[in-house]
């Protein structure tokens, strides 16, 4: 959803993240796709891409102008799904705008049977903030 701050509050959470450990930010927001804007590449191909066949890993991996995390944007979206990629990670975060919220709480359904083996909410606020 857009203009709910999840953007902001994603690149806040993986910018922390980054300070300690390893962290690959992966855009999986197919619908209004926002990380890019951060990226040192932010016209490479993406998530959408390497299910497709269309680019390779190394391909779709950039980093945030601002900190060491490593971006992968959506890519090329067009009309494909997008839960063929659960395989390639174990946890993963979905930032909403409220966990109670029904919209939240299907997408944390949907990604758990698509096979995250562990899926935190993480809410999102209404304020926007560049990033």
């Amino acid at each position: 959803m857009r203009d709910v701050g999840t953007t902001y509050t994603t690149i806040t959470l993986a910018r922390t993240l980054a300070e300690h450990a390893n962290v690959v930010l992966v855009d999986f927001a197919f619908g209004a796709p926002n990380l890019s804007v951060v990226s040192n590449e932010p016209d490479s191909p993406g998530v959408a891409d390497l299910v497709r066949g269309a680019a390779s890993f190394g391909d779709i991996i950039t980093r945030d102008q601002y900190s060491n995390v490593h971006l992968i944007a959506t890519g090329d979206v067009g009309n494909d799904a997008a839960d063929h990629f659960a395989p390639l990670a174990q946890r993963a975060v979905l930032v909403g705008t409220d966990p109670a919220d029904p919209v939240t709480q299907a997408a944390h359904q949907r990604m758990m049977m698509a096979g995250f083996a562990d899926v935190a909410v993480l809410a999102g606020g209404t304020q926007v903030a560049a990033a």
